[in-house]
């Protein structure tokens, strides 16, 4: 599969850092220039729906979150244009020394699972979610196991993708709603099942482990509202989507020949 890794053209340090890291792999990869800020992203949707980012999010989008997800649906639109899956990575990341490894593994079964996090799928979660499977045994690899994930947590360093999963995303998110990873985590809107290697095969780099990533340097994402008409409607909007979720994590539970009472965790 080809490696794309998502890099703002000036991003020099961490291009250097990336290339350390793959060249140890000898997979060839290529960088592709990320889309900067809202003004050379707004081609790349049809329309922005503030209120909808609103009830997401609890305030308005950030320039490099529309840049951000631009770049994730360009390169959606390259795997369906090369007709071929591609594993794309975001330019902070640290590999696993399995990776190359796996990528080989994660190529012979991409176009019959379609979204594959190879990143890690563990997170901080309310009590609620806690009580909650949040993933169930699909398939054994050689040293991993594919599960179905039925919540997937926000980030987006590093995953691959399928001509065909990559084609039902660019066409459901032709109107920007939320950062891209809030859009992924939303299942039931984009109907493409998410799966997870486990072990991970690549980590948060320090960059992000410390909070130093491009938009949260940017600024704007703890700036949230609490206008108690809008909390409420958030509350509301959540609640469907939880209702909508366990529908469509039954539908997939079921398609996979899955036992609802056997969860990985």
């Amino acid at each position: 599969m080809k490696i794309f890794i998502i890099s703002l053209k000036s991003a020099t340090k961490r291009r250097e850092i990336a290339k350390t890291q793959l060249s140890k792999t000898n997979l060839s990869y290529e960088f592709f220039d990320a889309v900067q800020g809202a003004s050379d992203a707004i081609n790349a949707f049809s329309e922005i729906n503030s209120w909808k980012f609103l009830l997401n999010s609890l305030r308005e989008p950030l320039p490099e979150e529309i840049g951000c997800y631009a770049s994730h649906r360009a390169l959606w639109r390259k795997s369906v244009i090369l007709n071929e899956p591609i594993v794309i990575l975001e330019d902070d990341f640290k590999l696993n020394p399995l990776f190359a490894q796996t990528i080989s593994e994660v190529g012979e079964h991409i176009n019959t699972f379609g979204f594959i996090r190879l990143e890690s799928s563990k997170r901080n979660s309310s009590i609620l979610k806690r009580l909650r499977p949040r993933t169930y045994n699909v398939l054994n690899l050689r040293n991993h196991s594919l599960q179905y994930l039925s919540d997937p947590p926000q980030s987006m360093t590093a995953y691959a993708i399928s001509p065909k999963a990559a084609k039902t995303l660019l066409t459901v998110s032709k109107i920007f709603t939320a950062p891209v990873d809030k859009f992924v985590q939303r299942t039931w809107e984009h109907a493409t099942p998410i799966f997870v290697l486990e072990p991970a095969v690549v980590e948060a780099s320090e960059i992000r482990a410390n909070n130093n990533s491009t938009i949260n340097i940017a600024g704007g994402r703890s700036r949230k509202s609490r206008n108690p008409m809008l909390l409420l409607s958030r509350m509301i909007y959540k609640g469907f989507g939880e209702v909508q979720r366990i529908r469509f994590d039954r539908k997939q539970i079921h398609r996979l020949g899955l036992s609802s009472f056997s969860p990985t965790k």
